[in-house]
């Protein structure tokens, strides 16, 4: 008599009393983790990069070679009162936009990996490969326009996280793609509609 091959995911393997994890856990678990990124981003998008020149630093009084005078002299941008150049200005529109509407991509998508959706993986792949290009050329900008290093620093920092986080997502998309999730997730069913009823009744 041939022997019997063990099944694929066994319910319970032994010494353990609850069934093993699926692969898809991770997928979970990186949803719930774009998630929490996502309202960090939401709540620094609104508070953190707005008010940037006041908690971070103050960009040093450099000469901006977008603005000049006479043959070629450099002259301090507004007259010496504002003296951030005009695109670093930009940078900073760009971190407080980009920040607001990445973490609420971050947060959808978060929500679709938790359902294990393969598509919400690959947009969220997408998403957080564009915030991690956004924040190096924010970095880029504040550090060789306006001498702001401690911003650019902490915007570098911000690349890397995204970073992370599009490897994370590109993993879960393999995940779904190699583990698919069952066909009936998330429907319900009319015998539980009906118990659900009758419950409610009594």
């Amino acid at each position: 008599m041939l022997p019997v091959p063990p099944p694929t995911d066994p319910p319970a393997a032994a010494g353990h009393a609850t069934p093993l994890p699926t692969p898809r856990a991770f997928v979970s678990a990186t949803g719930l983790l774009f998630q929490v990124v996502g309202v960090i981003y939401v709540l620094g998008g609104c508070c953190l990069w707005s008010l940037a020149g006041q908690l971070i630093d103050r960009p040093a009084e450099v000469r901006s070679w977008w603005s000049t005078q006479g043959a070629g002299e450099n002259v301090l941008v507004a007259g010496g009162r504002d003296v951030r150049p005009l695109w670093a200005q930009r940078a900073g529109a760009a971190a407080v936009v980009g920040t607001f509407l990445g973490g609420l991509a971050l947060t959808a998508f978060g929500i679709g990996m938790q359902g294990e959706k393969q598509r919400s993986a690959i947009w969220g792949t997408l998403a957080a490969g564009a915030l991690a290009l956004l924040w190096l050329a924010c970095a880029a900008a504040w550090m060789l326009l306006a001498s702001a290093w401690l911003r650019a620093g902490l915007a570098v920092l911000l690349s890397a996280v995204n970073t992370l986080l599009m490897l994370l997502a590109a993993y879960s998309a393999r995940t779904l793609r190699l583990h698919p999730p069952p066909p009936d997730t998330g429907i319900v069913s009319p015998e539980f509609v009906q118990q659900f009823e009758r419950r409610d009744h009594e």
